[in-house]
């Protein structure tokens, strides 16, 4: 399996310091843990109007469709590392 390694920030990168992408890929038809996982970032953080039930089904795919608009994202639906990344960015704030 290929893992995606990105440096954590400037600091860590002068020291070597990188994270492994291992969130699921997760698109239309995905039944898991971790469409629940997307589905309460998209309700909590975003305030979309999702039913929470581990389903990706299309009222998901359009809610993540419109989150890569909005984010200048590749508009495909798929929730993969720059989805991901962008999702997590401003959750702490």
């Amino acid at each position: 399996m290929k893992t995606e390694h990105q440096p954590i920030n400037d600091a860590a990168a002068a020291v070597g310091t990188t994270l492994s992408n291992d969130m699921p890929t997760l698109r239309k038809g995905s039944k898991t843990e971790g469409v629940r996982f997307l589905q309460q970032l998209l309700i909590n953080h975003y305030n979309y109007d999702l039913v929470f039930d581990a389903i990706f089904g299309s009222k998901t795919e359009n809610a993540v469709k419109d989150f890569q608009t909005k984010h200048k994202l590749t508009q495909d639906g798929v929730v993969g590392v720059n989805t991901w990344r962008a999702l997590g960015a401003n959750i702490g704030n």
